[in-house]
């Protein structure tokens, strides 16, 4: 399984300024996606994946992962690994690799989307000649993350809350979650101005496509939103009064993403003045584009 005895990376040594190394692995079997982290430290590198995780969850195949710069191979756990030189688990290589705030990798896309996926999506969504500006605002939209997320129940909305958006002059929704929980089905099929996709997203790659046809992604904290982001493509971000780390505090933008902004909770559990100022934004967004 390559070389077992290899030196766990942590920025030490020649590597870190003489680009001496040649690939890392990931060690702890969990995926995560930092690009431009090896930027004068590695020419490439090699990262260890669950291809399990990546069915379940509905993530870019291999392939697909395959075609970011910098990566020379993808491993699913338990394959036959290459020789490598040192392996440092991905979430540490910003600390490996000295990164600050100000530092912060963002150059986009990283991700490319996937071209043989967008014909589909462009007949699926009834795109027209005509320029998109004579149409209605389009935003993909995700209200709830996966039940199973420790924090879920603070940064999912209920639907019957989160489609007060839906009220929003000259815009259209796109959903873009592929489970539905109980009756959401239904009560989605009551908004007109909402086209219900997500059963027939079967991974990111084709997420990627339908979010790329899109003006805007309107998402709680979800993966959606990462994926969004690293295509380029803008987002609007709700984000929970405590957030995630990486959405820092008292702040609007993002340093990993300039296509992103956040609406934050001004009080726990405050929903409700989120989405009345994201509607008046979409809006104004929807009636600039119009004009």
């Amino acid at each position: 399984m390559g070389n077992e005895q290899a030196t766990k990376w942590g920025g030490q040594g020649p590597w870190h300024l003489e680009g001496d190394l040649d690939t890392l692995r990931q060690s702890d079997g969990k995926y995560y996606l930092l690009p431009g982290l090896h930027q004068n430290v590695v020419s490439d590198y090699t990262i260890g994946v669950r291809t399990d995780l990546l069915s379940k969850y509905n993530i870019a195949t291999p392939s697909t992962l395959a075609q970011v710069e910098g990566i020379a191979g993808i491993f699913g756990q338990g394959e036959v690994l290459p020789d490598f030189d040192l392996h440092c688990p991905m979430m540490s290589l910003p600390l490996a690799c000295g990164t600050e705030l100000a530092t912060i990798p963002a150059e986009i896309p990283y991700i490319p989307v996937p071209a043989d996926r967008v014909p589909k999506w462009r007949a699926r969504l009834g795109e027209s000649q005509a320029p998109c500006e004579s149409r209605r605002l389009r935003v993909g939209i995700a209200w709830a993350g996966s039940a199973s997320h420790i924090n879920n129940r603070n940064r999912s909305i209920a639907l019957s809350r989160f489609a007060d958006l839906f009220s929003a002059s000259n815009v259209e929704f796109v959903t873009l979650q592929k489970e539905l929980g109980p009756g959401e089905a239904a009560a989605l099929r009551r908004h007109p101005n909402v086209t219900v996709v997500g059963e027939e997203l079967s991974d990111f790659a084709d997420t990627a496509a339908l979010i790329s046809l899109l003006d805007l992604v309107v998402s709680v904290d979800t993966s959606v939103v990462h994926l969004a982001g690293a295509i380029g493509r803008p987002f609007w971000l709700l984000v929970p009064f405590a957030p995630d780390f990486r959405w820092l505090l008292e702040r609007e933008d993002s340093p990993w993403y300039p296509t992103a902004r956040l609406f934050r909770q001004p009080r726990i559990n405050d929903w409700e003045s989120v989405l009345e100022r994201v509607r008046g934004e979409l809006e104004r967004f929807a009636e600039h584009r119009l004009a």
